[in-house]
């Protein structure tokens, strides 16, 4: 029996504990850390999903999901961030590895095709550090992932834009 991968991410989405924190006209903040995404402008909708900032979802094109950690990390090459990202993951092969720019950093984004509690996706990912911050940015869908929630997702990357840090 082959399982959905949006079934087992519809299974992760729950109230998220996000004190403090608002999302309204595509800017994220929450206490001293603000930062603009771009729009999406497709059938993904908003939706809560624990330790993330920002999630959307649309059952048939995936999930997109953005995190930020201004505390608590220590400054390590965004490799190793990614490596942590794609823990518990099974089978993976790498379809991209690039060094891009946002917001005028160096960003890592990869592509993989992997499985994911035996389930086969694609995970596309992007991590930036910046002003003292981690963002990753990820997008799990199918394999091959359907080109309008990949274009929904680089557009949302594309428009981001940090407008304030608690960091240094």
């Amino acid at each position: 029996m082959r399982r959905s991968p949006h079934g087992l991410v519809a299974a992760l989405l729950a109230l998220c504990a996000c004190g403090g924190s608002q999302f309204s006209n595509h800017v994220f903040e929450a206490g001293d850390l603000r930062y603009r995404l771009g729009d999406p402008d497709s059938a993904f909708r908003l939706v809560d999903i624990d330790d993330n900032d920002v999630s959307y979802f649309d059952p048939q094109l995936g999930t997109i999901s953005i995190h930020a950690t201004c505390e608590g990390y220590d400054d390590v090459p965004a490799r190793a961030l990614l490596n942590h990202l794609l823990f518990g993951t099974t089978n993976r092969k790498e379809k991209l590895d690039e060094t891009v720019t946002l917001d005028g950093r160096g960003a890592l984004h990869t592509v993989h095709e992997l499985a994911l509690d035996g389930v086969p996706v694609t995970l596309d990912i992007y991590v930036l550090t910046k002003d003292g911050c981690v963002f990753d940015f990820s997008y799990v869908s199918r394999t091959p992932p359907p080109p309008a929630g990949t274009e929904a997702f680089r557009t949302l990357v594309a428009g981001f834009s940090l407008l304030s840090s608690p960091g240094p």
